[in-house]
C-alpha cells in the first residue's frame, strides 16, 4: 500500500490519529525555501489508510527524535496552533507516541553533547566519597 491509496490527515484541534506504520517516504513542499519532509502512511484499526504530512516543525522534530519504523504503532495528536512568545507567528503543536519504538537513549544523549559512556563501570558512589590519605594536589 502506498500514500496514493490513503487520504491526507487534516486534523482539527484535539484530534488524534492512531495506526500501524505501513510506509515511510518523503514529499516535497514549495513553502518557504522549499524542501523535503517526512510522509508517514498509517493503516488505522478500521483498515483505512491515512497519510500524515510531517511538514510542521514540531511534528517533524518529534518524529525525527523517535524514528519509528514500518510495522510499529504511531499515535499523533494535534493540539492546535499557538502564538509564539514574541507574538510574531503561530506554530502547530503535536504530540507523538511510539509505543513499539525502542529508543536508543545513548545516541539521544550523545546528540545533545554527552560523552560516550565508559566501557568500564564508574566507581561506586561510596568509593568516590572517600578521601585519600595523601593527596598531593590538596592546596592545604
Amino acid at each position: 500500500m502506498t500514500q496514493d491509496e490513503g487520504t491526507g490527515w487534516r486534523p482539527e484541534e484535539g484530534e488524534r490519529v492512531e495506526g500501524k506504520i505501513i510506509d515511510l517516504t518523503r514529499a516535497w513542499s514549495d513553502q518557504g525555501t522549499g524542501g523535503w519532509y517526512p510522509l508517514v502512511v498509517l493503516k488505522k484499526a478500521d483498515g483505512s489508510i491515512v497519510n500524515i504530512h510531517c511538514f510542521h516543525h514540531t511534528l517533524r522534530t518529534r518524529l525525527l527524535d523517535r524514528q519509528p519504523k514500518v510495522g510499529e504503532r504511531l499515535i499523533v495528536t494535534f493540539h492546535g496552533k499557538r502564538e509564539t512568545r514574541d507574538g510574531k507567528r503561530t506554530v502547530a503543536i503535536y504530540s507523538v507516541e511510539t509505543p513499539d519504538t525502542q529508543v536508543d537513549s545513548a545516541s539521544f544523549w550523545q546528540s545533545l553533547g554527552a560523552a560516550t559512556p565508559a566501557a568500564t563501570p564508574a566507581q561506586p558512589v561510596v568509593d568516590q566519597l572517600e578521601i585519600p590519605e595523601m593527596d598531593e594536589d590538596a592546596p592545604f
